[in-house]
């Protein structure tokens, strides 16, 4: 008798899936699956219309896991001509031994089941460095489980997987908040690197966003080069949000970026506000 013994990613999408796919995967072999596990394809069609035969997820996921071996063609043939195959459990395993063409492939898939397995495959990825992986996998996923993965690799310092998965972005017009807090706990963790990737990739929203949020953070030169990575029409935006919140070391490195006679009311508000290095810094 063959038994499965489930991998902790199988074991994660067992979650997703149901018991079903773990309590199929610890069957004995039928000859379906004996054929699948040889990659006899054509008896497989034949069991199949002659006896009408099943088999069990784990005469699919082996061929998705065994691909190197020279078995892509027989996942595809599965796909293809057997409309019962689950693809999510195949597409877990087939990131779980990066087999690239299997992934690629899978990905193309219709199966709805495909959609949730993403997310799973994409953190696991993100926390193993797989960034060849990652790029097939981003594709398809969506912003959050890709924001998710970002701050993953993001505390691994793992500036590839970064660049990878910072590249999904959400609507240009909004604060994508997932980023700005990665730059904060990078920022606070010294890791620079990190904070300037995820700024590179960030939006005008975000990037003023996370100006904001690290002015109090990071060191002037720091400071001033994240300044500079934003639009021109945004500086008076920020000086009027910083000298609001008493962010004295920003409303230094904007003044020299704003035309003053524009932006004395958000002075004359935060000298209300009792900010008063704010003002005198401004002067």
């Amino acid at each position: 008798m063959s038994t499965f013994s489930p991998s902790p990613l199988i074991q994660q999408c067992t979650m997703t899936f149901g018991m079903s796919f773990i309590a199929s995967a610890i069957l004995e072999f039928g000859a379906m699956d004996r054929a699948a596990a040889k990659g006899q394809v054509a008896i497989m069609e034949w069991l199949h219309s002659s006896r009408n035969e099943g088999f069990s997820a784990l005469a699919f996921t082996r061929a998705a896991a065994n691909a190197k071996r020279g078995w892509t063609a027989i996942v595809k043939a599965l796909v293809e001509r057997f409309s019962f195959v689950s693809i999510g459990p195949a597409l877990i395993l087939a990131v779980e031994n990066r087999q690239y063409e299997v992934v690629g492939f899978l990905l193309h898939s219709s199966d709805s089941s495909i959609l949730s397995t993403i997310g799973i495959a994409l953190e696991n990825v993100a926390l193993c460095g797989d960034a060849k992986t990652a790029k097939l996998l981003v594709k398809r996923s969506s912003f959050h489980d890709a924001a998710r993965a970002l701050n993953t690799a993001a505390s691994r310092n793992d500036l590839a997987m970064v660049e990878v998965l910072a590249a999904k972005s959400g609507e240009s017009y909004r604060v994508d908040t997932f980023k700005v807090g990665a730059m904060v706990r990078a920022a606070k963790d010294g890791r620079m690197e990190v904070m300037e990737t995820l700024i590179n990739y960030s939006n005008n929203r975000t990037k003023e966003e996370a100006v904001l949020q690290l002015s109090s953070i990071v060191n002037t030169d720091v400071l001033s080069s994240i300044v500079e990575k934003c639009e021109l029409k945004t500086y008076e935006y920020l000086f009027t949000d910083a000298a609001a919140k008493g962010l004295t070391e920003l409303v230094q490195q904007l003044m020299r970026r704003v035309d003053v006679n524009t932006v004395r009311g958000s002075l004359v508000a935060a000298a209300m506000n009792e900010h008063t290095e704010v003002v005198k810094n401004a002067a």
